[in-house]
């Protein structure tokens, strides 16, 4: 343990007062699994009348539950709490100033926080091993497990370690809200992927032309989101003052994340591989919709402050610095990059799909409205942020009235239609009514809507690149100059 950091935590983590304890609790709820299946079997004479192995199926069944608790929980939570145990004894600055890489840093807070948790979970692994062996699984579904296990669990503590980290004391830990959500509403859906896997089957997906085990592809997405976090940890320990992503590194994640979701989709798409009468049309949208969470969330993970602005206008010289200038690097531009990429695969994936292109095109159009209006509100707050604190609180109120208003008023009047004026709602009916056309009228209200709030931001870029120019032009060098 030549890390810093992982002998750190070895001290307070492993003292042989508190090892005891955890050891106890440990063997405790493993005799605890043990007796009860063996009476419960016993019981029912399974183990004399009946096929023994399946003692075994249902030990390392229960043995995998336990990883699920110890990897996907215990020890994501462990990473989560550190940056506010650290603020709370008042340690945070001087774990920042360690002599240490990020990576360092990084694997330090993870594995040394954990160290007891991965102990057990070591263990447990043997006892997972040796019942599925015993229970007649083979050995690649138990390797797939094992590396289904671990990447979930990577990717949970890298997520964890990513979401906790902020530099103040008042925001608390959106962690484990997110974590909660993820086990209420993904967890069903895990059971049901994993129930062949659980019953000593291997469960096949099609990505792109490829058999791959369901396994090892949710094992592939997991490892591609945890290596994208881990980059995310490395930046913000190097550069704590920047967002998580660079704006080449969210196009970057962008282009990977679809060519990965267009995999999934694409055999349903290909025309040699179905019927037309056979295909469900609506799952093409599925590929929009995934598409677009992406391009609505990378714009809050790559956002540049009101203060990288400034910074941007005093890099770059007078002559050259222009409202364009700063139009071209700005949260704006980013936004409307991501979104053209994500109709260019789409309308890539229409030549294989019924939808026409022409169609997509036109629901791209009117999206793309409703894109402006979220992303220049967004914009709008970052820029008029300094002189108004609290505008983040009207931005979020007029972005829920965006979204749910047009629900209100359907509702109110029972016209259905009027749903289309929502984000939402226009999604939801293109889904419905796609072959009818998609309704446009919405689109008209939507520019509407980008006057105000684009007029307020093109106005506080101009008064950045006045402000700067009048600085460089106040400066003695200029000055002696003239």
């Amino acid at each position: 343990m030549a890390n810093p950091l992982i002998r750190r935590y070895q001290y307070p983590l492993l003292r042989p007062p508190q090892v005891w304890i955890y050891g106890i609790i440990y063997l405790s709820a493993v005799a605890l699994i043990l007796i009860v299946n063996l009476m419960f079997f016993a019981k029912k004479t399974i183990l004399v009348n009946e096929e023994p192995w399946k003692l075994f199926r249902n030990l390392h069944i229960q043995f995998a539950i336990f990883q699920f608790i110890l990897l996907w929980i215990l020890a994501p939570y462990n990473v989560s709490t550190v940056i506010s145990g650290e603020m709370l004894q008042k340690s945070y600055d001087f774990t920042r100033l360690l002599p240490l890489s990020a990576r360092q840093k990084i694997a330090g807070i993870v594995m040394g926080r954990n160290l007891v948790i991965f102990f057990m979970a070591a263990v447990n692994f043997l006892f997972f091993l040796a019942f599925g062996l015993a229970g007649q699984l083979s050995l690649p579904i138990l390797a797939e497990w094992v590396l289904f296990l671990l990447s979930i669990s990577l990717l949970f503590c890298l997520l964890a370690l990513l979401m906790s980290m902020h530099p103040t004391k008042k925001r608390g830990n959106f962690f484990v809200p997110m974590l909660a959500l993820i086990f209420c509403f993904g967890f069903p859906y895990f059971l049901i992927v994993l129930h062949e896997s659980f019953e000593g089957k291997t469960a096949n997906v099609l990505f792109y032309c490829w058999q791959i085990p369901s396994l090892l592809l949710i094992s592939g997405f997991a490892l591609y989101f945890a290596g994208w976090a881990f980059l995310g940890g490395l930046r913000w320990f190097t550069k704590e003052y920047d967002p998580l992503f660079s704006p080449l590194g969210a196009i970057v994640f962008l282009v990977l994340y679809l060519v990965l979701v267009l995999g999934l989709f694409y055999p349903h798409l290909n025309l040699s591989q179905r019927s037309m009468e056979s295909y469900p049309e609506r799952i093409f949208f599925g590929f929009w919709i995934l598409g677009l969470i992406a391009v609505g969330l990378l714009p809050l993970g790559a956002r540049k402050t009101y203060e990288k602005y400034l910074e941007m206008s005093r890099l770059c010289p007078p002559s050259k610095l222009s409202v364009c200038w700063l139009l071209r690097r700005s949260n704006l531009m980013l936004a409307t990059v991501l979104y053209l990429l994500w109709v260019c695969f789409c309308s890539y994936a229409c030549w294989f799909g019924p939808i026409p292109i022409s169609l997509f095109l036109v629901f791209a159009a009117v999206m793309g409205t409703f894109f402006c209006v979220l992303i220049l509100l967004f914009e709008t707050s970052i820029t008029l942020s300094p002189g108004y604190p609290k505008l983040g609180y009207l931005t979020g109120f007029l972005f829920i009235l965006y979204l749910f208003l047009p629900y209100i008023l359907a509702a109110l009047f029972e016209i259905d239609f009027l749903t289309a004026f929502s984000p939402l709602g226009y999604f939801n009916y293109a889904y419905e009514h796609y072959q009818e056309g998609m309704p446009v009228s919405p689109a008209i209200l939507n520019i509407f809507f980008c006057l105000m709030p684009g007029r307020l931001v093109l106005l506080r870029y101009s008064q950045i690149v006045a402000m700067r120019k009048g600085l460089s032009s106040d400066s003695p060098l200029t000055v002696a100059a003239s």
